[in-house]
């Protein structure tokens, strides 16, 4: 009797490493096969490097993912002139802004910033987001642009670009890192982006919202 359940727990056992072995088989044929025809189409093969900035002291991995490859792009594209205009006092709101401004939500305005900025002269700022906010090194990024804003109009504050920012990412991940990335630093302006690869993941609105709220 005991010889036939330990045969008999033996071909269990046998069967249970036998299928975990077809279905990792599987598993990198479908993976291979998606590699491929990425690369098809995509028509060029490009390696993704890290970059670190001169004024970031963080990790950057290397950007493999799919949810990046609309920033990894930019890099092959002519690099557009930007111009700030002088006077947007008689601004009006253009048909791209109409289209997204339900999802523009106007609080209010920064008077701690401010507060700091004029007073302590000082402010700690954080980019906090994925490749979009790495910015891969381009200076005219959105981060290096703001960045520079504050250092031209408050040239008497210190100003502390800090980004914190990791490629391929979206909030729910921001969220589990934020208080070993974010917090320590104690920031007096936090800059979040995670819109892009929340969509590619994807992450349903109503979970994204939730992350970035309690964020």
């Amino acid at each position: 009797m005991v010889k036939s359940v330990t045969v008999i727990r033996r071909i269990i056992a046998f069967c249970l490493v036998l299928l975990f072995l077809i279905l990792s088989a599987c598993g990198k044929a479908d993976l291979s096969s998606e590699v491929e025809s990425t690369t098809s189409e995509n028509n060029t093969t490009s390696e993704n490097t890290s970059v670190i900035d001169n004024d970031d002291d963080f990790w950057d991995p290397v950007i493999t993912s799919n949810a990046e490859s609309v920033s990894s792009d930019v890099s092959s594209q002519t690099k557009p002139s930007y111009e700030i205009e002088e006077d947007d006092s008689d601004y009006e709101m253009n048909e791209v802004n109409k289209k997204y401004s339900k999802y523009i939500s106007y609080r209010s305005a920064l008077p701690n910033t401010y507060k700091k900025l004029t007073e302590k002269k000082e402010l700690n700022i954080i980019y906090y987001g994925g490749s979009v906010t790495v910015g891969g090194g381009y200076e005219k990024s959105w981060r290096k642009l703001v960045g520079k804003w504050f250092e031209d109009n408050f040239p008497d504050a210190k100003i502390n670009n800090l980004s914190r920012a990791i490629g391929a990412t979206g909030s729910r991940f921001g969220l589990y890192r934020l208080s070993r990335d974010v917090l320590p630093y104690k920031p007096d302006l936090i800059f979040i982006e995670f819109a892009i690869n929340d969509y590619y993941h994807p992450e349903t609105s109503t979970n994204a919202k939730m992350m970035l709220e309690t964020m």
